[in-house]
């Protein structure tokens, strides 16, 4: 103020009177540059992509950026409200990192290691996450040295966290570490280069000789030398020759109308560290066209170098993953493959890359997928399903160059490659596993049907047993204890009622030998040549006279005039028991029928009953051991017929078909070809009249 009053004072000479103009001017143009200073930092603070904070020297927060604000879910009233204080934060007192921040406070650039971080438990209303936070810290003085706050830049480095915790998990697949590692170092390499890109840390300004004319506070916080050390001095000849040459002939192609050019600078640190600075240099020419000196910004990019060094290293890593991984390892570009590892070529049949690349996915896979959905749908369903939710593991069925089928198991992510977008499949072979599951599939399956076998076997035992033991106990008790008081024709009831029930007894046992012989595939086929027509009438006979009523069964013919060459044995099991079932279940009123025909080769039985009808829900059971329809009340029975009929006609090499409707009765159709050409009968006659000579 002083000096300013003496320079009004003597303001009456013309040249004192320019002279406080000047400096008036100068002032003015001054503040005018700080208050557009202040614009330009309170537009960077507000638009720069990196979360920032401004706090009190104290620790409480004066103001947040957009970013902040994304980043945190946090507004500057919510964390005014809350009376947030970093310096107190239970979270960063939990971890022990106060010191360090105190540290920051007191004025000392600080760069935080991650911490883990909530903002919901430190303000209410937060983001409910729990984040690992990285923190740069730096005072802002005053024109006397004075900290007048501190800005803090934040870094969400919860990705790196978790990517460096599963690149420690010796257990993670191996396709979850490449894909996990790739996605961690892509983001953290686009971190690091939105936030070297638009910050600016180092200012200065030289001759076009090289002589150091101005630098910003920021040398002194980053090496820790003052300012003022480094005016005065050539920086060019200290530099090392090759970038002192490149910078000079830069500097040389100056022009007004090209005054820019960038260069790397890679020095040591006054602590020894080897640091690369990257420095935007531009040109200041006076009206005529001189170059006056050369202003330049330059930043710290030694963190990116370490993360191009990394990528680097970690495309290599992946290349060698990629080749020698046991894992088929395919890239696709949509469907198109763009490449496939050695162990991929193995799973598709071809040599080489070649033969694999530029192809389709489709070339290599079945027409159908699992389910019957075409392979071009389920392949854009999957691509939606990564898209979506960041990877996709599923099941798909490949076709080899020659044709043969198999299942992979395929886990698929995306990686960029190249500025690429392709989705990586990793391979899993799983057509023995496929297979494996089947059998244990059909083991189970067969263990269940042996179960439930034995379960109706000893339903059966248990049941059809009692009846006819309980006849032959009580008819011997009976005989035993009123032999003497009985009628002959008394005792010869209960003669023949045991008789009967042993008879049923061994039936039923001969039932189930015929049945062991089956399942062990040793009930063989002995033909011969049979007169079906008179075997059918035995048999007619035969299961008519053994039963305990008045019953018949009516029995027609047509067109069998010839011999048949089969097995008798089996044809009667199969005609005896079908007549027998039509006898028992149907009303004593109605007389089943049984139809003989020839057609061609083939000799055809219809036997119909109009009995009580077979429920549909029991017809796929029905020729299986033990299985009886439901709705056949108090008849006895072994569920053992029909199995057994089924055997002796597929030892025919016939066919057997039912049709049956409930309450209305049923037709048994068997057709068995037994008629042989005219050669073979004539033979087998030939043979016979032999035999029987």
């Amino acid at each position: 103020m002083e000096s300013r009053s003496s320079a009004s004072e003597e303001s009456s000479s013309p040249p004192a009177s320019s002279s406080a103009q000047d400096r008036a001017q100068r002032d003015e143009e001054a503040d005018k540059e700080l208050r557009e200073s202040e614009l330009r930092f309170r537009g960077l603070f507000e638009q720069t992509p990196v979360s920032m904070q401004r706090f009190r020297p104290d620790g409480v927060s004066i103001r947040v950026n957009r970013a902040y604000e994304k980043l945190f879910q946090l507004t500057d009233e919510q964390l005014a409200a809350a009376g947030f204080n970093l310096l107190n934060d239970p979270q960063i007192i939990a971890q022990g990192l106060q010191p360090l921040f105190k540290r920051a406070f007191a004025g000392e650039p600080v760069l935080t290691p991650p911490a883990r971080f909530s903002p919901g438990l430190a303000v209410p209303g937060g983001r409910n996450e729990m984040r690992y936070i990285r923190g740069h810290f730096f005072p802002i003085r005053d024109s006397e040295g004075e900290i007048r706050e501190i800005i803090a830049m934040h870094e969400d480095v919860t990705e790196l966290v978790t990517a460096e915790k599963a690149l420690k998990d010796l257990n993670q697949e191996l396709e979850s570490k490449i894909a996990e590692r790739t996605r961690a170092l892509r983001e953290s390499e686009q971190r690091l280069r939105a936030i070297v890109q638009t910050q600016t840390e180092l200012v200065t300004r030289y001759t076009p000789e090289g002589v150091t004319t101005y630098v910003n506070p920021a040398y002194e916080r980053i090496y820790g030398v003052r300012a003022l050390e480094y005016v005065g001095k050539n920086w060019i000849d200290a530099a090392a020759p090759e970038l002192a040459a490149s910078v000079r002939d830069s500097i040389a192609k100056l022009t007004p109308e090209n005054p820019g050019f960038e260069f790397l600078h890679r020095k040591q640190s006054p602590d020894g560290r080897t640091v690369h600075e990257h420095w935007v240099n531009r040109g200041i020419f006076d009206e005529s066209g001189k170059l006056q000196e050369i202003q330049a910004a330059g930043r710290d990019v030694t963190e990116l170098f370490e993360a191009e060094r990394r990528f680097q290293e970690s495309e290599a890593r992946f290349q060698r993953l990629f080749e020698d991984s046991p894992a088929g390892v395919v890239l696709l570009d949509g469907v198109t493959i763009v490449a496939v590892n050695p162990a991929g070529l193995k799973l598709i049949g071809v040599s080489s890359a070649k033969e694999a690349v530029g192809r389709s996915l489709l070339d290599f896979s079945a027409e159908y997928q699992a389910g019957g959905i075409p392979s071009v749908e389920a392949a854009a369903e999957q691509a939606k399903a990564r898209q979506t939710e960041g990877n996709s593991r599923f099941e798909w069925v490949c076709r080899n160059v020659s044709g043969a089928e198999f299942t992979i198991e395929a886990f698929s992510s995306t990686v960029e490659i190249g500025g690429r977008s392709l989705a990586q499949v990793i391979l899993h072979d799983i057509s023995e596993r496929k297979r494996a599951e089947q059998e244990l599939r059909n083991a189970l399956a067969r263990e269940r049907e042996l179960n439930e076998l034995k379960s109706n076997f000893i339903s059966m035992v248990s049941h059809e047993y009692r009846n006819p033991l309980g006849i032959i106990l009580s008819s011997t008790e009976l005989l035993k204890r009123y032999h003497d008081q009985l009628t002959p024709a008394e005792r010869m009831e209960s003669i023949l009622d045991i008789e009967v029930a042993t008879r049923r007894m061994a039936e039923m046992i001969d039932n189930l030998l015929l049945m062991g012989k089956a399942e062990a595939g040793k009930l063989a086929l002995s033909t011969k040549l049979i007169d079906l027509v008179e075997l059918g009438q035995m048999i007619v006979d035969e299961v008519v006279s053994g039963v305990d009523d008045t019953r018949e069964i009516i029995f027609e013919h047509s067109g069998v005039d010839n011999f048949a060459t089969a097995d008798e044995q089996l044809l009667r099991l199969i005609l005896s028991n079908l007549l027998t079932n039509a006898l028992k279940y149907s009303p004593p009123d109605h007389a089943p029928r049984m139809m003989l025909k020839r057609v061609g080769r083939h000799a055809v039985f219809s036997i119909h009953d109009d009995g009580i009808g077979i429920p549909e829900e029991d017809r796929p059971g029905l020729f299986q051991a033990f299985r009886r329809a439901r709705n056949v009340g108090l008849v006895n029975g072994t569920g053992l017929g029909l199995y057994i009929v089924k055997h002796c006609v597929d030892l025919h090499h016939g066919t057997l078909d039912l049709e049956s409707a409930v309450g209305k009765g049923t037709t048994v159709t068997v057709t068995l070809p037994v008629f042989p050409p005219l050669t073979e009968l004539a033979s087998n006659l030939n043979t016979r009249r032999g035999e029987e000579l």
